[in-house]
């Protein structure tokens, strides 16, 4: 059972970054993405480690929902989750940026950004299945899957911006809290309205729920429409860098 599980929560995302990887045609080695993806995964350990400390500690969050909710959306969810994650995809675009000329180096931190975030959403789909039953993940994987994929595609091309267009170690410093800053707001923004919901043990009122909801999907599509451009634009430039070195040749 539990190779099943493995395969079914692991394999997908595995996938949907080799085809990343292939769409941008980066330098990066199937080792090095391997190793992202296996140090997402690993990075659920002390994100839940957080978790299980802010239990510990017993915070009284009151009886509204939407206080709770957005709590638990940005602070809980979001917050830990993406220092962890953002740290591990600077640490491997900065690499990147160090072998790669700048193009394709970028193009690399978009790949490494959707391992480390893939990665951690595959073990997260195996504690979840593990909790609640095979019933989720069919769920999670039309939405904490591709969600997940494009937070790590915009968490790359912004490391990557980062690192190439940075002045001094400020500046460079600077936009990596920007970086971190936004995919903790999209994250946060995406959770909170369905954490709000659950808040409410299904006692929400049909317009409220529906309102909620949308405001969740909307962040949803943002999301992945971002990161949709953003693949093509690393595309773009890769390409437009491999036709000027053949010109000059």
């Amino acid at each position: 059972m539990y190779a099943l599980l493995l395969t079914a929560a692991v394999l997908p995302p595995a996938l949907l970054v080799g085809a990343l990887a292939r769409a941008l045609a980066t330098p990066a080695t199937r080792t090095s993405i391997a190793l992202a993806f296996a140090c997402g995964a690993a990075l659920l350990l002390p994100v839940y480690g957080l978790l299980d400390l802010h239990e510990l500690l017993d915070v009284e969050l009151g009886t509204d929902p939407y206080p709770k909710g957005l709590y638990r959306g940005f602070v809980l969810a979001s917050a830990p989750e993406e220092l962890c994650r953002v740290l591990a995809v600077w640490a491997f675009a900065a690499w990147a940026a160090r072998e790669q000329p700048r193009p394709h180096a970028s193009a690399s931190a978009v790949v490494y950004g959707a391992a480390v975030m893939l990665g951690f959403a595959s073990l997260e789909n195996c504690v979840y299945v593990h909790n609640r039953g095979w019933e989720v993940l069919s769920g999670r994987m039309l939405t904490a899957l591709p969600f997940n994929a494009a937070l790590g595609v915009i968490a790359g091309a912004c490391v990557g911006e980062a690192l190439a267009r940075g002045r001094g170690l400020l500046d460079v410093g600077r936009r990596l809290i920007l970086a971190l800053g936004l995919v903790t707001a999209l994250h946060g923004a995406y959770d909170a309205p369905l954490l709000i919901l659950y808040e409410t043990n299904h006692k929400a009122s049909s317009g409220e729920t529906v309102a909620l909801a949308s405001v969740s999907y909307a962040v949803f599509g943002l999301t992945l429409l971002a990161a949709l451009a953003l693949v093509r634009r690393a595309r773009r430039q890769c390409v437009d860098q491999r036709r000027g070195s053949t010109t000059s040749a």
